[in-house]
């Protein structure tokens, strides 16, 4: 969901990528280059604004990818949330494997080793 709003920022309704001059960086970003390229009319002012616009365009392109992986959609976030009860989760018979738990995308593969350690420590899962 979030990653949408930043790719609705560098991309157009097709897919394609946007020039430079289009990709939306803001109001207070845009009218902060303009206030100064007018205290800095030289001839390098124009680079230095292009290279600026390159490295935010770059910025929020890896903003963009890390929240598509840290931040899935948000209908399987709360899936299983009320596992992560207390009562549940000290349970011996109602709670769920490790790897079931919400939020178990962001350990990546390290879930598989969490289950098998706590079966080898005698805790049916």
């Amino acid at each position: 969901m979030h990653h949408r709003s930043l790719r609705r920022r560098l991309f157009d309704r097709l897919g394609h990528e946007v020039s430079l001059d289009r990709v939306d960086f803001g109001a207070k970003f845009l009218a902060e280059l303009n206030k100064y390229a007018k205290e800095n009319g030289t001839a390098d002012t124009l680079s230095k604004i292009i290279s600026i616009k390159g490295r935010c365009y770059q910025f929020i392109m890896e903003c963009m990818k890390q929240v598509k992986i840290r931040l899935p959609a948000t209908k399987n976030i709360f899936k299983n949330a009320g596992f992560l009860s207390p009562h549940k989760v000290l349970s011996q018979t109602e709670r769920l494997c490790f790897s079931k738990l919400p939020f178990a995308h962001l350990l990546h593969k390290e879930h598989d080793l969490m289950d098998r350690a706590v079966e080898s420590e005698g805790f049916s899962t």
